[in-house]
C-alpha cells in the first residue's frame, strides 16, 4: 500500500501492462497504466488540494493521446469519517490551554510540577516579556494529550494559585481563526461607525446612551485573548471603542438608576486578586446582591482594588455600609465602603479637589503678599539695601516660624523701615490713607528701644512699627497698596511690609490675664467666622498662583532662561556643589585638563 503522495511506477509485459506508467497511491496501491493524475485525497501537504496534469509531462509527451479516466472505487463510510476526521485535525492543537496573570518571575518548571499532577500533557510555553526577555511575559499555553486531563487542569487553575497570585484558564484559539475574527471585528466597527456618521444628532445621541450603559456591565468581565504569536487581545477591540466620544457634545452618558436609588455600594481597600464570587459571599449576609463588580484599568485588566456592589434594595445596601463600618474582612484586608453616586458627581468632586484650597491653620501662605525678591519685575528701582534688609527679614520670618507655636495673623500689619519721625499718630494717619474709608483700625503703635533714648529722656523709634486692622480684606489691601511704595518716605528707603508673626502661647497667657471669668472656654485664635472666610480666599490666591510658603532661596531671583551659557554652567555648578560633594576627577582627566590650559596660555603668549 502507498500512502499520499508516494508514486509508484507500473510496468506490466502483458498486453494489458502499462506501457506509459501510472501514479499510483490511493486506497491499497497504484493501478499502472491506467490514470496520469496524481492521488490527491490523503495527501499529507494539505489534505484537499487537487494537482492537475503538470506543464512538464505535457512538454515531455506533445503528441500524447488523452487517455480514458478509470472510475475510482467507492470508499466506505468508515473510510470516509476517518479522511475527514484528519483533515478537522490538521495543524490544529486541540486541549490547548492558555493561562492568564502568571507572574513574570514564573519558569516552565513550575508549571511542569502542577500539570504533572494533573495528567498527561506534550508542551509549555511561555513566550518571554518584550520589556525583559529573562522573564515571562505574563500568560503561557500547557498543550494535554486527553480532553478530560484539559478539563481538569483548566478547573484546577480557576481555582488556584500560581506562585501565591491568581490566575485564569480558558481554552486557547489557533492563530488562524483569532486574526479572521479580529480582522472581522474591525471591519463590522467600521461599518458602525459609518452607519453612526449618517445618523442624525438625536438619534445617534440616544444610541451612544444605549450603548455606554451596556459597556459598563461588561467593563468588569477580563476579556483578553492571548495567543502564542503575540500578546494581543480580542478584547482589546472593545476595549477602545468606548473610548471613541460622539461628536455631538450634547450626547449625555446614561445615569444608572439604581445608583439614583441608592442601592449600590462602593467597595474600598480590596485585594488585586479579590474575585466576584467572594464579595458576593462575604457581603450576602446584609441583602441579596443582584451584580458585583471590580474596577479594572482597561489597558491591564487588573483590579484596582475598588468594586460596586449592587443591592435588591437601598434599605439592604445602608446595612451593608454599616456593617462594613464595624468592620468587615475580605482577603485578609479591612474594606471601606460608602454610597455609590453617579458619574457625573464624581467628575465635580475630583474638580474641586484640584480648586480645593488647602488646610493652612498658620496662614503660612500669607507670607507670599509681603515677599518681595530682587530681580523680580516688583523689585525694579529698589535699593540695595533694602533688598538686603527684605532678604533678612524673610529668613527671620522662616526661622520664626518653624516653631509649630508661631504663626501669621490674617489682620495685623507689621511695617519695617519707618523714619524715627513716625509716630503712632502718624504711623495711623498713613495706614488710613492707604485703606478704603471705611477701614477699621484697632491697633496702631511703633515699637520704641528703650535701651537708645532721646535728650529728653524718651526711648527712640526701632524703626518699625504694627498695625492691625478688624477685618482680613483691610489689612491685604493696605499691604498691597503700601509695601515697597517709593512715593512714601524715599525712593532708596521704602517701607517693607508684611502679615505679622505671633506667638500663640504669648496671646493665650495674654487673653487669660484680660479674661475676670477663668472658667471661660478660651479658643486658640479669636477670629470670627467673616475673617476666616477673608484669610480662606487670599490663601486661595496663593494656591491657585502655584506658589505655598516661603520659597527655599529668599535672595536675589535668577532668571536662568535669560543666561547665557557659560553663566548658567556656572550657576548650576554652584547649586550642585551646595547639594552634594562634587566627586574627584580623575587623575587622566585632570592632566587631560591642565594640559590644554598649558597650550591655550602658550598661544595667547605667541600672539601677543
Amino acid at each position: 500500500m502507498s500512502r499520499g503522495g508516494f508514486r509508484s511506477y507500473g510496468y506490466n509485459s502483458s498486453s494489458g501492462g502499462g506501457y506509459e506508467g501510472g501514479y499510483g497511491g490511493g486506497y491499497g496501491g497504484g493501478y499502472g497504466g491506467y490514470s496520469q493524475k496524481r492521488n490527491y485525497n490523503d495527501c499529507e501537504e494539505d489534505g484537499e488540494q487537487k494537482y492537475a496534469e503538470t506543464e512538464q509531462f505535457e512538454h515531455r509527451n506533445p503528441n500524447r493521446e488523452p487517455l480514458q479516466k478509470r472510475a475510482r472505487p467507492e470508499a466506505t463510510e468508515g473510510e470516509k469519517s476517518a479522511i475527514r476526521k484528519r483533515f478537522e485535525q490538521a495543524k490544529l492543537k486541540e486541549w490547548r490551554l492558555i493561562i492568564r496573570n502568571l507572574p513574570f518571575k514564573t519558569k516552565k518548571e513550575d508549571l511542569q510540577n502542577l500539570c504533572s499532577n494533573i495528567g498527561k500533557f506534550v508542551e509549555i510555553v511561555l513566550p518571554p516579556s518584550r520589556k525583559d526577555p529573562k522573564t515571562c511575559a505574563g500568560f503561557g499555553f500547557i498543550q494535554f494529550v486527553e480532553k478530560a486531563d484539559a478539563e481538569k487542569g483548566r478547573e484546577f487553575f480557576n481555582t488556584n494559585k500560581v506562585l501565591g497570585r491568581s490566575v485564569a484558564a480558558d481554552w486557547a484559539l489557533d492563530k488562524d481563526t483569532y486574526e479572521t475574527n479580529a480582522h472581522e471585528e474591525k471591519q463590522h466597527l467600521k461599518k458602525v461607525v459609518k452607519v453612526e456618521k449618517d445618523e442624525k444628532p438625536e438619534e445617534k445621541s440616544k444610541k451612544f446612551d444605549e450603548e455606554e450603559g451596556e459597556e459598563e456591565s461588561e467593563g468588569s468581565e477580563d476579556g483578553s485573548e492571548a495567543f502564542e504569536a503575540s500578546e494581543a487581545s480580542e478584547d482589546d477591540e472593545d476595549d477602545e471603542e468606548p473610548a471613541k466620544k460622539p461628536k455631538n457634545p450634547k450626547a449625555q452618558l446614561k445615569t444608572d438608576e439604581s445608583i439614583t436609588e441608592g442601592k449600590v455600594v462602593f467597595l474600598r481597600n480590596l485585594s488585586y486578586d479579590t474575585k466576584e464570587e467572594l464579595i458576593k459571599e462575604e457581603l450576602s449576609k446584609f441583602g441579596k446582591i443582584d451584580l458585583a463588580i471590580i474596577c479594572k484599568y482597561k489597558d491591564s485588566g487588573h483590579s484596582k482594588g475598588t468594586a460596586f456592589v449592587h443591592f435588591s434594595t437601598p434599605i439592604e445596601a445602608s446595612n451593608c455600609i454599616e456593617g462594613v463600618e464595624d468592620g468587615v474582612i475580605i482577603d485578609n484586608r479591612l474594606v471601606k465602603a460608602n454610597l455609590a453616586i453617579p458619574r457625573k458627581e464624581a467628575a465635580d468632586m475630583e474638580k474641586e479637589k484640584l480648586t480645593k484650597v488647602p488646610k493652612d491653620k498658620r496662614n503660612l501662605r500669607l507670607a507670599r503678599f509681603g515677599l518681595i525678591r530682587d530681580g523680580t519685575a516688583a523689585a525694579a528701582g529698589m535699593s540695595k539695601d533694602d533688598a538686603a534688609k527684605r532678604e533678612r527679614i524673610a529668613e527671620a520670618m522662616r526661622k520664626k516660624l518653624e516653631n509649630t507655636n508661631m504663626f501669621i495673623s490674617p489682620v495685623r500689619l507689621c511695617i519695617h523701615n519707618l523714619p524715627q519721625k513716625i509716630n503712632d499718630v502718624k504711623l495711623k494717619e498713613l495706614a488710613q490713607k492707604f485703606t478704603s474709608p471705611g477701614a477699621l483700625i484697632t491697633e496702631c503703635r511703633v515699637w520704641m528701644d528703650k535701651k537708645r533714648l532721646t535728650p529728653d529722656g524718651k526711648p527712640k523709634s526701632s524703626g518699625f512699627g504694627f498695625v492691625a486692622f478688624k477685618e482680613h480684606m483691610h489689612a491685604l489691601e493696605c499691604l498691597k497698596k503700601l509695601n515697597n511704595n517709593a512715593e512714601t518716605f524715599h525712593k532708596d528707603h521704602r517701607p517693607i511690609v508684611e502679615f505679622s508673626v505671633e506667638n500663640l502661647l504669648a496671646l493665650q497667657a495674654r487673653a487669660r490675664r484680660n479674661v475676670k471669668n477663668t472658667t471661660e472656654k478660651m479658643s486658640e485664635r479669636v477670629v470670627n467666622e467673616k475673617i476666616r472666610q477673608q484669610v480662606k480666599q487670599s490663601i486661595g490666591e496663593v494656591h491657585t498662583a502655584g506658589m505655598k510658603f516661603l520659597p527655599k532661596f529668599t535672595g536675589k531671583k535668577i532668571r536662568h532662561r535669560n543666561l547665557s551659557g557659560r553663566a548658567k554652567k556656572n550657576v548650576d555648578r554652584v547649586k550642585a556643589a551646595k547639594n552634594s560633594k562634587q566627586p574627584e576627577m580623575p587623575t587622566s582627566v585632570g592632566k587631560k585638563k591642565k594640559a590644554m590650559k598649558k597650550n591655550v596660555s602658550k598661544y595667547l603668549s605667541l600672539s601677543t
